[in-house]
């Protein structure tokens, strides 16, 4: 089974979201774990490659979860962590096709893959996520 870390970054009502090149899906930002490196190295190796402009401040883990690959070929488990980042400069490194600050209110407008959907839900049942209140 593969291990994978997934970043939660969250500004005000929306959550940032990546999707690979490609990919026709989208995904927290984050990746698979390389040989000898701790969770949270890879967690902020990977976003180093996918948002190189970005600076990572905080890092906080939240919870496993357990997937399949979208393309059905391994199993994996992930680990989420709220993640803040210094910058606002957003510019995807050579992996990312595109990244966007989606709110909770539009998030069904984006085809999310099983383990990302998951997170997204989880985020907002503990209120780290939410929609706008007017």
């Amino acid at each position: 089974m593969k291990i994978i870390a997934s970043a939660a970054i969250i500004r005000g009502y929306k959550i940032l979201l990546v999707r690979k090149n490609g990919r026709s899906f989208w995904t927290l930002p984050g990746g698979k774990k390389e040989d000898r490196e701790s969770n949270k190295n890879c967690l902020i190796r990977e976003l180093s490659e996918e948002l190189p402009r970005l600076t990572i401040e905080d890092v906080s883990f939240l919870k496993h979860f357990n997937g399949t690959a979208p393309q059905g070929n391994y199993r994996f488990k992930a680990g989420l962590y709220l993640t803040s980042l210094n910058g606002e400069n957003i510019k995807p490194g050579a992996e990312i096709a595109e990244s966007k600050w989606v709110s909770a209110e539009i998030l069904e407008k984006y085809p999310l893959s099983e383990t990302s959907l998951l997170m997204i839900k989880y985020l907002c049942s503990k209120k780290h996520l939410s929609k706008r209140v007017w």
